[in-house]
Order: C-alpha cells, then structure tokens, then sequence
C-alpha cells in the first residue's frame, strides 16, 4: 500500500482496471466501480502466506487463471499475479448497500472490503507494464452465494452468481493465445456449484482445466450433468437473486428468515 491517493472518479478507477488497450477489459464488471468513490475500509484481508507465485505458471505459458478467493483476499492475488505478467479480471456482481455509517443496513456479502481493495491496490497496477496480449486471471468473490447470516429486518441482499456469459468461450481463449485453464478456488465455500455451470462451455469445448486449492492441491468441481441441469440451475438463481438498478445484484429484504 501507498500514500497516493486512489483515483477520484469512478471512470477513472474502471479505466486502470480495464484499460482501452487489454483484450481482456471486455470482460470487466463496471458494477464495483459504478459506487466509487466512497469511504475506504481501512481494515481488508490479505493474501494468505501459503499461496505464493511459484503456485501458478509463467504469464508466457498461455494460460489463464482463474482465482476464487473469498472477499478481498481474491484482488490481493489478482495483484500477485499481476507481477508475474497476468492482467486481473474483476468480476464481481454484487452491489454495496448505503455508504459505511452508523445507518448503514447489513449486506450478505461485503462489497465495500471488495472495492477498497481495488482502490488501494489500483495506483500500483496502473505502474504495472502489462501488455495488451497479457494473460487474464479471473477474480471471483468466493463470499458471493454464500447462505446470508441472520441479519435484521431490511437488510440488504445482494449475493450474486457467475454466469457464462461473463467469461470469454473456449474459442475467444485460443485466439487469444489461452491453450489451457488454471483454477484456485476456496474449497471450504461450498455453495459456489455456479463455477461449474458457468465454466462448463470450457470443459465441453476441449479447454485443458486444471483445479487446485489454496494449498497447492488438486481440486475438484462440481459439473452439470448436462445443458438442462445448467438451464434450470441458472433459472433458479435469477430468481433467488436480487437485482440491482444500477446493475449487478442488490436489495433490500423485509423478512430475516430464511437461509
């Protein structure tokens, strides 16, 4: 971390994340973005000690990766990887409630941990020299389908999923030199089945898939059984979500039941 200050607009925070010339930026969710500025957390995770650069292949092997890491920790390793020549792709969904305050109404998921960490660490991409061509890694909120805690009367939901739709194809990967794929995904957030749903293009069009946890070992993920269980998984999450005006997914709930 540094004494610079973050961007002050939130166009100019989305340009460093998704520059005009990275390939990759398509893929950006602006949803984060769109609530800056706003009061900085001061307090947010760090990357774990145990998951270290050697864990993960050299930016020149065309490969992509793709990290599932809870809350903040995920953008702390987007940055790790950033060093080693990836260019990090923020796709997170969820929105923040109302602005930290005494007021503030409790969220399922904490967005502002997210977008401060993406704030703070964003003067220090910025100074990266990433190429154009430079490999993606994925940054997905492993807190993002997690079961919501008991929270109070209208509080506000805004747990999110990961669709195909927000990940390049098979074919847009290799044209864009990506010959295999490498995940770390959290295993102990147990909810997240939507992974396998939204990847599961890659497995069915031949994309060599590699899985680890954050120990370095291998992996596993849950895929759909075919295209009508991944219909009616995806049909149940957009019912079960709750979207957001501005994009993305939040709102605010009357009830506390429920799990």
């Amino acid at each position: 971390m540094n004494n610079i200050p973050p961007p002050a607009s939130a166009d100019e925070l989305l340009q460093i994340w998704a520059p005009d010339d990275s390939v990759w930026s398509s893929w950006v969710k602006p949803v984060p973005f769109a609530f800056w500025p706003r009061p900085l957390v001061l307090e947010v995770a760090t990357l774990r000690a145990h998951i270290l650069p050697e864990m993960f292949p050299p930016a020149s092997a065309g490969r992509a990766i793709v990290l599932d890491l809870p809350g903040a920790e995920v953008v702390r390793g987007g940055m790790m990887l950033a060093a080693k020549g990836y260019r990090p792709i923020p796709i997170f969904a969820s929105c923040p409630g109302a602005p930290l305050s005494a007021a503030s109404l409790p969220a399922t998921v904490d967005v502002d941990a997210l977008i401060s960490a993406l704030a703070v660490e964003s003067n220090a991409l910025a100074t990266m020299p990433l190429t154009p061509e430079a490999p993606p890694v994925f940054l997905l909120d492993a807190c993002r389908l997690e079961p919501r805690p008991l929270l109070p009367d209208h509080w506000f939901e805004n747990r999110s999923a990961v669709f195909p739709g927000d990940f390049p194809s098979a074919a847009k990967l290799r044209e864009l030199g990506i010959s295999s794929v490498l995940i770390m995904r959290d295993t102990a957030y147990t909810r997240n089945r939507d992974l396998g749903h939204a990847l599961n293009h890659w497995r069915r069009a031949g994309m060599p898939i590699e899985v680890i946890d954050p120990l370095g070992a291998a992996a596993s993920i849950k895929w759909p059984l075919g295209a009508f269980a991944t219909f009616l998984h995806n049909f149940a999450l957009r019912l079960k979500l709750r979207r957001h005006r501005l994009g993305g997914y939040g709102g605010i709930m009357s009830e506390s039941s429920g799990g």
